[in-house]
């Protein structure tokens, strides 16, 4: 791996100033890695190397799929929990907070023409939070200690600008020939002492069947399915299916071209696909940029790509951080419950973009 000679704490306190780029992840149940690299050195594709991806929501989107290659790396444990972000990437992406009345709104507006052109369809909220002083080190390992159990990252560069997250959501997962993705939808908090409501059991098995459909029209062989089953984050329960099978070959770009055939699954979506997505940018009337777009990591050499949904996360700006939730509405929604859902969802992220050491 080349070594670019960085200083990490130009990357995490000042890296607009210095031209660098990185950030910090982890797999569930596996060691952080933290990246860096100059910004000169190519943010585009790079063959042969370990890479960092982030895709936006939509290819309609304003921005583009950001490939960060993985040119240096260190210990996290050789990093200051005291560096304090202070001249971040920005991203120029335009929001204004969504609040629970033009929620309730937005999913009464769907409830109105539901069963019509389209079944389901994800409907995004956004919070401006207050701009408060970041310690990404710091708030990157709170968050993996909460969520060992996801995805957690952080990343600056150019365009994208600087997120933190912690995705549960599997996208697609690949080793050689061999791939998986989770079928995640359906919430319930964890104090509701009730089962799985049919409104979510019929949320995901939607997102269950778009995947295995996607599949098949992939060409993979041997398709397995387990599940549902429970998968819990925080105070939140989802319903979550876990199917796998044998890719046409065994080379990343395959496995790429799969991840972009699901996405958008219904769980982020909706259904029919390009029904919900009128819809949805129709009403949601600003984009979501890399939100409930997707990221990881992808390893030639391995053979090995591992992708996730960029749920449970936020920008952080310059002048204000931003929150991102959602809820999936069909005709067994209740306006009221998916606004509550949303903020419950949104109160998972929300403590950690304001914590110090």
């Amino acid at each position: 791996m080349n070594n670019t000679g960085i200083s990490w704490e130009k990357l995490f306190t000042r890296p607009k100033s210095e031209g660098l780029y990185g950030g910090i992840f982890a797999f569930p149940g596996e060691e952080p890695r933290v990246f860096g690299g100059k910004v000169e050195q190519g943010l585009h594709l790079s063959r042969g190397v370990p890479r960092f991806l982030l895709f936006p929501f939509s290819e309609n989107e304003p921005y583009p799929g950001i490939d960060l290659p993985l040119q240096e790396e260190t210990d996290l444990e050789s990093l200051n929990e005291n560096w304090e972000m202070t001249d971040g990437w920005g991203c120029s992406m335009l929001c204004h907070t969504v609040d629970s009345e033009e929620y309730k709104k937005m999913v009464d507006d769907a409830l109105s023409v539901l069963g019509g052109s389209f079944k389901k369809a994800m409907l995004c909220r956004r919070w401006q939070v207050a701009k408060s002083r970041f310690f990404p080190i710091y708030a990157w390992k709170s968050l993996r200690e909460a969520f060992p159990n996801t995805f957690t990252w952080l990343a600056t560069c150019p365009v994208a600008g600087t997120w933190i997250g912690a995705s549960p959501e599997l996208l697609l997962e690949q080793q050689g020939a061999k791939a998986q993705s989770w079928s995640l939808a359906g919430t319930r908090h964890q104090s509701r002492p009730s089962g799985w409501t049919a409104k979510e059991k019929e949320e995901q098995d939607l997102v269950t069947r778009h995947i295995r459909s996607s599949m098949q029209t992939f060409g993979l062989s041997d398709i397995q399915e387990e599940g549902p089953q429970e998968f819990a984050m925080g105070d939140l329960k989802h319903l979550a299916t876990r199917l796998s099978g044998t890719l046409p070959d065994a080379n990343t770009e395959t496995g790429l071209r799969l991840a972009r055939l699901m996405h958008p699954t219904p769980a982020i979506g909706g259904t029919p696909t390009e029904a919900a997505l009128s819809f949805i940018q129709e009403k949601e009337k600003q984009n979501r940029g890399y939100y409930a777009g997707f990221m990881g990591l992808l390893e030639p050499e391995e053979v090995r790509l591992r992708l996730y949904v960029n749920l449970r996360c936020a920008s952080i700006a310059p002048e204000a951080h931003w929150i991102f939730a959602g809820a999936g509405i069909t005709a067994l929604s209740n306006p009221k419950a998916e606004a509550r859902e949303t903020e419950r969802k949104a109160d998972l992220i929300r403590p950690f973009l304001g914590v110090s050491p």
